[in-house]
């Protein structure tokens, strides 16, 4: 159970004891906090703190990994949450689930929603790949706007 008299301010996403601001960020961004002997992340505890209950997964909206105000925290699930990430530096479709298929030349749609690929197919056009990916992230509810496909330019 952590110490209660770390004091949490959703607004902000600061934490304080006895008035004076605690937490570090770690190598990977991600705001640390000792408790009772122990490093707890911040976010995890600014749920805990706020729900009364430890999270499986907690998600920052907004992809900043030190933003701890409560309205930029959200419970998912692993897979939800593995999809809010930038696309990858070597992606050139501008799309995340849409590559280049070396061999042929064309470009391959997929989508993984709860640990398991769907091939949508190998498109000749890289609009087409994106429009089926579009599709594709329409018939899954637990996908929000964050986690889907921008509007191609």
């Amino acid at each position: 159970m952590p110490n209660s008299l770390i004091v949490y301010e959703p607004l902000t996403g600061s934490f304080r004891v006895n008035g004076a601001s605690v937490g570090r960020k770690n190598r990977r961004g991600y705001v640390y906090i000792f408790t009772d002997g122990k490093q707890q992340l911040a976010h995890r505890l600014a749920w805990f703190l706020t729900h009364g209950r430890w999270p499986t997964e907690i998600d920052h909206i907004n992809r900043n990994k030190s933003d701890n105000r409560l309205a930029n925290l959200r419970e998912c699930s692993r897979s939800v949450n593995s999809l809010n990430k930038p696309l990858r530096p070597e992606n050139i479709s501008g799309c995340a689930g849409v590559r280049k298929h070396t061999q042929s030349g064309k470009w391959i749609a997929d989508i993984k929603v709860n640990g398991k690929f769907t091939y949508l197919g190998l498109f000749a056009d890289v609009k087409d790949a994106i429009k089926a990916r579009k599709q594709a992230e329409k018939t899954h509810p637990e996908l929000d706007d964050r986690h889907r496909t921008p509007a191609w330019p």
